[in-house]
């Protein structure tokens, strides 16, 4: 497990509601083209695959940020709520999306009762606790309903990655805080497993510009909107290259 850590001059320096909040600011509804990929993105196909939702025991996004998905899966028939620990957030998401649930609250110390929820997605969040992700897990594992499935995904641990953030953040400026953990597939697997978790299935996923072509990314002008377009080049071009992953993720169920 790599333990990542940023200076004072990068756009999140460290992992706080108000950094998260000032990230997501911008914030707003989806759009078309969000509609059209959803169905075909790995995270999607995931939760059709393994996770069924009913009103009395819905999905939770756990760190949901800007809270597109929570949006999509309603749209697609499956009840989702969302929970973020940014209280500015979740205020724009009640007024953005106010017909459905948005909660307040840390994922370490969740205040929903036992056995609560029939699926739980966090996507590139636990790893941001600098004392591990096991609070997060355990807590997962607590509101979850016996045979309810969880998906949770972390940046992989890859020689990759770690030459991304080395050159990203080589310049920074103090102070240099914790960021967030990369880790190895087996890694995030044991992690879930000690939780109580039984594993279904696990793997990698996810291009980008940055990873591949870290110095090209960092000195692009953000300006001239390009890195959203090449990143979605680059996704297409180096499909094949198996260790270019970004994510990991961990299919698992709580026993019934």
């Amino acid at each position: 497990m790599y333990k990542e850590f940023r200076g004072g001059n990068t756009r999140l320096p460290e992992s706080t509601p108000e950094t998260w909040a000032v990230n997501f600011a911008g914030a707003n509804k989806i759009g078309l083209l969000h509609r059209v990929i959803w169905p075909f993105k790995k995270e999607f196909r995931l939760i059709k695959k393994y996770i069924k939702a009913t009103n009395e025991n819905p999905v939770l996004y756990a760190g949901c940020g800007m809270g597109q998905f929570v949006a999509l899966l309603n749209e697609k028939n499956i009840p989702a709520v969302g929970l973020d620990w940014s209280v500015q957030m979740v205020e724009s998401l009640r007024i953005i999306y106010p017909i459905y649930s948005w909660h307040v609250g840390d994922i370490r110390e969740m205040q929903f009762q036992p056995d609560s929820f029939s699926g739980i997605i966090s996507w590139g969040v636990i790893e941001h606790d600098e004392q591990g992700p096991e609070k997060a897990l355990t807590e997962f594992e607590r509101v979850l309903k016996p045979g309810g499935v969880l998906i949770v995904t972390v940046p992989v641990d890859s020689h990759m990655t770690r030459r991304c953030s080395r050159v990203l953040f080589e310049d920074a400026e103090d102070p240099i805080l914790f960021f967030q953990y990369f880790m190895t597939e087996n890694e995030l697997q044991e992690f879930v497993k000690n939780a109580g978790f039984e594993i279904i299935e696990s793997g990698a996923f996810g291009r980008g510009l940055a990873l591949l072509f870290p110095r090209l990314y960092k000195n692009i002008n953000y300006r001239f909107g390009l890195i959203s377009l090449l990143s979605k080049i680059v996704t297409i071009l180096y499909f094949w290259k198996k260790d270019a992953s970004t994510m990991v993720y961990c299919v698992a169920m709580k026993p019934k």
